[in-house]
């Protein structure tokens, strides 16, 4: 099966399983359908063929794109194995628009060569090397045939162990020094010794993860481009977290912004180009703040209406267009639907309530990434 969940005891982590050979093992999988699963199935990142002569040439990519996915969730993170054949991987503004991931990849390269196409980060990252990505920026680049191992963490959970998160954005540690290996070592030990790990013991492991994480970046070297780029991250950072801080306010628009944190206009719109526009954002983040407003067990929403008005929009009306272009659904779906998704999701539950999704749906990693960042 190409998607499944692992049958296991109650009190261990389930996995899921992704993989476009086995997809392609059905006939009735088109090469395009199978490629079209394997982004879906990705979520964070929109995979592509190499149409670069440069790559081309370099990494001599197969016609078709292949990956696999191998991914248990701890308590508060996502452990993964990410492979695959050469190819393009890219996040834009929409995609960052839509789907509000709002956290920190950690990626351990055990094989492979990936290239960044960005004037600030990486030039490449070979096997041995860990690199970050903020998955609230744009991200692109290109690999070779590679297996990876990832963690990815709610920015929170970063920030509060007091990591600068400005810095990491395509930020590389080399596999030369002793903490980057001994970090690579454990981001692979994480995902491979899941399956022997009581939920208690997962829980456990987190804090040493962010520490790990925290001392080998502490102990990296900057050059200077990073250094000069770090001003415009903070900017954007701050934008980000004013906003976040302010979505109920009815006065939230650009020129609010611009004033509070001291920026001309002109530099706001510029710095806040990877959020796919302030006013677009704003209205996104609006919509995400709501979706999870309506969807909590404790949920306290009076009416549609009012939590219309506390976001900003003008009727109801308008927000039930907004939301149901969002997210498929109406805002009345999503508090009676988004109840039963979040009490399936309880790691001391078993997986039987989960064995009933499709082969090609990568349902459960989805749901996973969006319980984990939303």
């Amino acid at each position: 099966m190409a998607d499944q969940i692992t049958s296991r005891a109650p009190s261990t982590l389930p996995r899921s399983l992704f993989s476009t050979q086995d997809l392609r093992k059905n006939s009735f999988m088109t090469g395009g359908a199978v490629e079209d699963a394997w982004t879906y199935a990705l979520s964070y990142m929109r995979a592509e063929k190499i149409t670069d002569p440069k790559f081309i040439k370099k990494f001599n990519p197969p016609h078709k794109v292949d990956g696999y996915m191998n991914v248990v969730p701890f308590p508060g993170f996502m452990a993964m194995q990410v492979a695959g054949s050469a190819q393009r991987l890219s996040r834009c503004a929409a995609d960052i628009e839509i789907d509000g991931f709002d956290g920190i990849m950690v990626q351990y390269t055990e094989q492979g060569e990936i290239s960044s196409e960005q004037a600030y980060g990486f030039d490449k990252v070979e096997g041995g090397d860990v690199y970050f990505v903020d998955l609230a920026r744009e991200a692109k680049v290109t690999a070779s045939k590679f297996n990876t191992y990832n963690l990815l963490i709610p920015r929170k959970l970063i920030e509060n162990k007091g990591i600068d998160v400005d810095k990491l954005h395509l930020h590389k540690l080399s596999g030369n020094t002793a903490l980057t290996d001994i970090l690579s070592r454990h981001i692979q030990s994480l995902h491979t010794r899941a399956d022997t790990m009581t939920i208690s013991e997962a829980e456990a492991i987190t804090e040493p993860t962010l520490a790990l994480i925290e001392a080998a970046v502490s102990t990296s070297k900057e050059d200077a481009d990073q250094k000069s780029a770090m001003i415009v991250h903070s900017d954007l950072a701050e934008i980000r977290k004013f906003i976040d801080k302010n979505l109920t306010n009815p006065e939230l628009e650009a020129d609010m912004i611009a004033q509070q944190l001291g920026l001309s206009r002109a530099k706001l719109y510029r710095t806040a180009h990877p959020l796919g526009g302030i006013q677009r954002f704003i209205k996104n983040r609006r919509l995400q703040h709501a979706f999870r407003c309506l969807t909590k067990e404790t949920s306290q929403i009076e009416s549609i209406s009012s939590l219309a008005y506390d976001m900003g929009f003008g009727s109801e009306n308008t927000f039930r267009r907004a939301f149901k272009e969002a997210f498929g659904l109406t805002p009345t779906e999503a508090k009676e639907q988004g109840h039963q998704a979040r009490r399936a999701y309880v790691y001391q539950n078993s997986a039987q309530d989960i064995h009933n999704e499709k082969p090609c749906d990568s349902f459960h990693f989805k749901k996973w990434t969006q319980d984990l960042f939303h």
